[in-house]
């Protein structure tokens, strides 16, 4: 006797009765892929690729996966454009192991091919990838410098997870690029250094009661230093 608990409407259903077995089929090969990544999730590789995805032009042809569920899993709905703009073959990426292509036409790929794309996608976008990664550090580091002693060790524990992804994008973005990322990092240090002196001057100015002279160097130079100065009062 037919019970009505047994039914399901179309809407219920994720796909038509006659793809059932591509939907198991992409489910199981999906979860394959997922075993196989989501170790990676928030270690400096992990980090790097997500940034190299996020911020490479066009958006949206590469995207990795990054919640802790399904960390470092890929997905192309065109891979032969996306083959295509990062020079790779495109039977080779899809002969990789533990990739495939759903039933809607998108190409999955476990992390080894994640990585591969990431590191590919980098050295092709160099200069983005290496600006952005600096803009962050150079962000996080003057946060770093307004923080009183106490309150440090979050940001600390920040900038060593940002270096650690700038160095391996730093690898990632080739030969061409290191001798310039070393020769920008070295000035970016040096101007840090040398705005941390400019403030701690500033503050003892005011300090010893010499508020217009430090107002005017401040204004001339661009220095904010409000945290600064009451840090070193």
């Amino acid at each position: 006797m037919w019970n009505g608990s047994e039914w399901a409407g179309p809407g219920q259903l994720p796909a038509p009765w006659d793809e059932a077995r591509k939907v198991v089929r992409d489910d199981a090969a999906l979860a394959a892929a997922i075993e196989e990544s989501r170790h990676v999730h928030g270690g400096p590789e992990w980090e790097a690729a997500k940034l190299v995805f996020l911020v490479i032009r066009p958006k949206g042809r590469i995207r990795m996966l990054h919640t802790k569920v399904d960390a470092g899993v890929v997905r192309i709905d065109d891979l032969g454009k996306a083959a295509a703009w990062l020079g790779l073959d495109e039977q080779e990426l899809l002969e990789s192991e533990g990739a495939f292509v759903d039933r809607h036409g998108t190409f999955v790929g476990p992390w080894p091919v994640t990585l591969r794309l990431a590191r590919r996608a980098a050295e092709l976008q160099a200069d983005t990838v290496l600006g952005e990664i600096l803009r962050r550090l150079d962000s996080e580091r003057a946060y770093l410098d307004q923080q009183r002693p106490w309150q440090r060790e979050r940001s600390e524990k920040k900038v060593a997870r940002l270096e650690a992804v700038a160095r391996l994008l730093h690898e990632w973005c080739g030969e061409e690029t290191l001798e310039r990322y070393d020769e920008l990092e070295a000035l970016r240090a040096e101007v840090r250094r040398l705005g941390l002196v400019v403030e701690k001057a500033i503050a003892a100015l005011r300090q010893n009661g010499h508020r217009t002279i430090a107002a005017t160097i401040e204004r001339d130079l661009g220095v904010r230093t409000t945290t600064a100065h009451e840090r070193h009062r």
